[in-house]
């Protein structure tokens, strides 16, 4: 049982207020996270503001997931079923300490897997949806968007040199064409490390496809079914409806044939609800 501060706790994280506050601060930080990946032009007073916004974000999302975990049945599983949240908890400032060569050395900062490091906090998009409890349509949508992006930042990591991936909007067009099982071979990788990101965004684009497949083709078959059993229940109603305006004119039996046919429409109604 849980105590009246966990209680509390629970009533504060479960509100449909602080579930939009969730959605739209990890929205921010997805945000915020692509405008420091590319390398937009930023003044060191904008860049201290958006770390700053950043460190609010993560004290929020850490509170979130800190009250979850605690008022869960099995806190140990619950961190781990949710792992993903913990990296991209970490601050964008940890990510430019690390990128600073006064503090790591200039050897740690020319390696831009480190970069790679704040791909973590796209994985608060999944958040997103859990939150705002989105249809599976849109999952896959947004699964869709969070890896073209993770290939594309992946691609112009390991493609520094490659004549066909000068910038972003390249490694974002590849990353596009490439899930999305469409390549036009204008661009291509050329090293081992961006041709084995290449292959396994051919498998999940192959994957997210047959997912909008499976998607549209379950919603048509429930659509079909739902059909089929509104009708006989609209003829059940039509009859109910025709009996009772002739109600003065039915017989003991026909009286209890209808009671019998509104207590079946009422029992079916009832499961189909619940």
């Amino acid at each position: 049982m849980l105590s009246k501060f966990d209680s509390l706790l629970q009533s504060i994280t479960k509100s449909q207020r602080f579930e939009v506050l969730v959605g739209l601060l990890t929205l921010s930080s997805v945000v915020l996270s692509l405008i420091l990946y590319t390398e937009i032009e930023t003044s060191n007073l904008q860049a201290n503001a958006i770390y700053i916004f950043d460190l609010l974000v993560v004290a929020v999302l850490a509170f979130d997931f800190s009250v979850r975990t605690r008022v869960s049945k099995d806190s140990f599983r619950y961190a781990i079923t949710h792992f993903y949240e913990i990296p991209a908890m970490i601050p964008l400032l940890a990510f430019a300490l690390l990128e600073d060569p006064l503090v790591l050395g200039a050897a740690v900062r020319s390696i831009r897997f480190v970069r790679l490091f704040r791909l973590f906090r796209l994985a608060n998009l999944f958040r997103i949806a859990e939150h705002w409890r989105v249809s599976t349509f849109v999952y896959l949508v947004i699964i869709t968007a969070a890896t073209i992006m993770f290939g594309a930042i992946a691609i112009h990591a390991v493609e520094e040199n490659n004549e066909t991936i000068e910038d972003f909007e390249d490694a974002l067009w590849f990353s596009a064409t490439t899930l999305t099982i469409s390549g036009y071979g204008d661009v291509y990788p050329v090293t081992p490390y961006g041709r084995i990101i290449a292959t396994i965004l051919s498998f999940i684009g192959l994957a997210i496809t047959l997912g909008f497949i499976a998607n549209i083709g379950s919603a048509l078959i429930e659509s079909r079914l739902h059909k089929k059993s509104k009708k006989p229940v609209d003829e059940i109603k039509s009859s109910i409806i025709e009996k009772i305006n002739r109600i003065e004119d039915l017989s003991e039996q026909e009286l209890h044939g209808l009671i019998s046919k509104i207590r079946d429409l009422h029992r079916e109604r009832s499961k189909a609800k619940s």
